[in-house]
């Protein structure tokens, strides 16, 4: 059999991946690529603080932002079918040190 039809015969075989498996992103990609997002958008000092799936292949990554300790993350929305940052929503936590209260005298 000529090397050719070897080669066009073993590829006949293989079967095409679906496309659930094909478009299906695990977790750090999808925070990869976020982050890659943001970078883009001008956000480069960020930490990752979690990664939900929210429903498959649909994930929301959490970013905390410098300085360590500010309160201010990002929540990026990322869907794995398209591979993509769908949303992104900004927020700023309560910032500051807590402090003990003396008990009030009567």
């Amino acid at each position: 059999m000529p090397l050719i039809a070897l080669l066009f015969a073993a590829g006949c075989v293989t079967a095409a991946p679906t496309q659930t498996t094909s478009r299906r992103v695990s977790a750090d990609l999808a925070v990869e690529l976020s982050s890659e997002f943001l970078a883009r958008q001008g956000i480069v000092h960020i930490e990752t603080e979690s990664v939900e799936e929210l429903r498959p292949n649909y994930f929301r990554i959490r970013f905390g932002l410098a300085p360590h300790g500010s309160g201010r993350i990002i929540d990026a929305y990322f869907d794995g079918t398209r591979r993509e940052v769908v949303k992104t929503e900004d927020e700023r936590g309560i910032v500051g040190t807590p402090t003990a209260q003396s008990p009030t005298r009567q």
